[in-house]
């Protein structure tokens, strides 16, 4: 069912990008430039009360920004009880609710699945375009390990919102944990099209790239994404394994002291890998004449 619904996803984007007109854009709201957010997130992470005046800030400029209402949410997070965050984010008392009211709403009680799911829900009904609502029902999925329910919602979800890089993101980042590299490389290629100036994007292209075993290409993607953005910490675990693949064995190291300090989880078995590597380098050109 999955497959039959993908190609058909494939068949109708693929109509739509021979159209005339102008080329496709995703119709996902407007984010702030990437390297703005992250600023924010960084700062929020030393200092929670500066970090949310800095998503404030972003709020009133992107206000339809779902990424700047998760951050700003985020922020909130770590200076409030449990109790105060699910009062600041009550869709049920507003009766101007907006879908993303509902989908904060969800996000504030997420772990309560059954009191988020209907939220998620409604926030669909009130915003059928909004991605994040999908990802928020996906997740509830993924989270009681039903993968396929998770998968499913996502591909229902793009067959009526086929421009969606935000879904399209998401679902990649699911087949990538799943090692469906093949699918996740078609959703990406797409979310790629529709925004290209998304760093997270590129990256998770060049972490499909890597797990189809396109070496080269892969380096030359993940490295791209590096280059519009150095905090994109998924980055630099692959860079780190090609790196040394290609025989750089201090390029590799490089990159997997900088994952590390950008919240990436240890890889004990890569750090050993590269340690070898360096010292038969030195070795090897200790020996040089």
């Amino acid at each position: 069912m999955l497959r039959r619904s993908g190609l058909r996803l494939v068949a109708a984007f693929a109509l739509l990008l021979g159209c005339g007109g102008p080329p496709a854009v995703t119709s996902d709201a407007a984010d702030p430039p990437t390297s703005d957010w992250y600023d924010a997130a960084a700062l929020t992470r030393t200092d929670a009360v500066a970090g949310l005046a800095a998503w404030t800030d972003l709020a009133v400029q992107f206000p339809s920004s779902v990424v700047v209402a998760r951050g700003r949410q985020d922020a909130q997070r770590t200076l409030l009880p449990p109790s105060d965050l699910e009062s600041a984010y009550d869709a049920e008392a507003d009766a101007d609710a907006t879908g993303l009211d509902w989908y904060l709403h969800g996000r504030a009680r997420i772990d309560r699945p059954e009191l988020a799911r209907a939220a998620f829900k409604r926030s669909q009904e009130l915003d059928p375009g909004n991605a994040w609502a999908v990802t928020g029902l996906a997740y509830l999925h993924y989270a009681r390990g039903d993968l396929f329910q998770a998968l499913q919602e996502y591909e229902t979800a793009l067959a009526d919102a086929p421009r969606s890089s935000t879904l399209r993101q998401n679902l990649a980042g699911l087949y990538l944990e799943l090692k469906l590299f093949i699918q996740a490389q078609r959703h990406l290629e797409i979310a790629h099209r529709l925004d290209p100036q998304d760093p997270e994007i590129v990256a998770a292209l060049g972490q499909a790239y890597y797990g189809l075993g396109y070496v080269e290409r892969a380096i030359e993607w993940l490295e791209r994404a590096r280059a519009m953005e150095p905090r994109v910490s998924t980055v630099y675990a692959g860079l780190a394994s090609l790196y040394l693949r290609t025989g750089r064995a201090e390029e590799a190291h490089d990159a997997y002291v900088t994952g590390l300090r950008l919240g990436q989880p240890e890889d004990a078995e890569l750090a050993i890998e590269i340690r070898v590597a360096r010292v038969t380098l030195g070795a090897t050109e200790a020996a040089a004449p």
